[in-house]
């Protein structure tokens, strides 16, 4: 797994904390430190490619790493997109009460 797909993963997971609806369920600092954490991961996650590259290994260890870091940013997305249907289907509920409700 290149770092490449990491870091477009975690840009795709940032723009998703950013997002208002989740900012909504969260605290403001939460979603700052969860931002800053996974630009930290991000950084983490190029070097390490990086240096397996510049060193001409291919470390296991690295290679196991990079992949356990793209299972757990894959399962922090599936959270999130459920998150987000979850909280439509909410609003969409709210909606219809309020439309019923005003008839």
């Amino acid at each position: 797994m290149g770092a490449g797909m990491l870091s477009y993963t975690i840009g795709q997971l940032i723009k998703k904390l950013e997002s208002m609806d989740v900012k909504a369920c969260m605290r403001r600092n939460d979603v700052k430190n969860l931002v800053q954490s996974m630009h930290s991961i991000r950084t983490l996650a190029l070097y390490a490619e990086a240096q397996q590259k510049q060193l001409g290994t291919n470390s296991c260890e690295v290679k196991i790493w990079l992949k356990e870091l793209k299972d757990a940013l894959d399962d922090i997305m599936h959270l999130l997109d459920d998150f987000s249907t979850h909280d439509l289907r909410h609003q969409n509920k709210k909606d219809k009460k309020v439309k019923i409700f005003s008839s």
